[in-house]
């Protein structure tokens, strides 16, 4: 599977589960690690961009008030 970034997406973890639950592969633990170590990497990425975001729209502010 492609990553992205390090990451696998959505669709290819649900890929993963749907063919452990169809026996087609066993799933291994490493992939449950992987997708948890996943989602995490993503909630800081995303509460990075929001504390960046956070951060222009106040600079825009306080030079508006100037």
């Amino acid at each position: 599977m492609k990553c992205y970034n390090g990451m696998r997406n959505f669709e290819q973890y649900k890929l993963i589960i749907m063919e452990n639950m169809f026996g087609k592969k066993e799933m291994i633990d490493t992939e449950i690690d992987f997708l948890i170590h996943d989602r995490y990497l993503s909630m800081i990425y995303y509460a990075r961009q929001l504390v960046h975001t956070l951060e222009e729209n106040l600079a825009s502010f306080l030079i508006q008030q100037i």
